[in-house]
């Protein structure tokens, strides 16, 4: 029927991102001390992915654009940190090519399936709304899509970190999203979000950081 044919328009205009995020690989300022080493990690890089910030947006593609020390002009919008688990990248919502759309024409599927894609995107029936809330949604440190970890280069070697990467906490993967943050020029969030291991990140975030963030969700 009609009515159902435009049930189903209005599905896939929410279920799929009508902006495209940006995502950069960074080299962010500062150290990680590590939980349970103590030792410190410097030139540390980060890839992640933002939508609704001014500046950034304007970079266009979801290409790596290589290793870069520049911030964006700021967020549009009340800012939500997204830390993912280790098995999910920074796609935490649809992705959608820049300048097509969707893969297949409006409505089809997204060049990049977001992981909470079911959570994450434009409308009042996701729990974060695009149209409400600038997100950042980085990489943790150790996972293998792009932020350091055993794959990224060891500066005092030159060679990949393999085996000889440290043991990391969630405590240290807070700490690198914080110093994220602090690159990006935002000093509070509105809210710290995660599930499974990017719970425990949220939560260590939360810990270390009582003043730089009014909510704290993890799931």
């Amino acid at each position: 029927s009609a009515m159902l044919r435009l049930q189903r328009y209005s599905l896939s205009r929410h279920f799929c991102a009508r902006s495209a995020p940006v995502c950069k690989t960074v080299r962010v300022k500062g150290s990680l001390r590590l939980e349970r080493s103590s030792k410190h990690l410097t030139n540390l890089q980060v890839r992640f992915a933002t939508w609704n910030f001014d500046g950034l947006d304007d970079m266009g593609s979801c290409e790596n654009m290589g290793l870069e020390s520049d911030s964006a002009t700021g967020p549009s919008k009340p800012v939500i940190l997204v830390c993912p688990s280790m098995s999910n990248n920074e796609f935490v919502a649809n992705f959608d090519a820049p300048g097509g759309g969707s893969k297949g024409g409006f409505g089809g599927p997204p060049s990049e399936r977001g992981w909470w894609s079911h959570i994450c995107g434009h409308g009042e029936v996701f729990g974060i709304n695009l149209d409400k809330y600038s997100v950042v949604c980085a990489v943790p440190l150790g996972s293998p899509f792009g932020s350091t970890s055993p794959l990224t280069i060891n500066p005092a070697t030159n060679k990949p970190w393999a085996a000889d990467f440290p043991t990391i906490t969630p405590l240290d993967q807070a700490g690198l999203h914080a110093l994220l943050l602090d690159h990006l020029g935002i000093s509070k969030v509105h809210a710290v979000i995660g599930g499974s291991m990017g719970g425990m990140q949220a939560l260590q975030f939360a810990r270390l950081f009582p003043d730089r963030w009014e909510r704290c969700v993890a799931v």
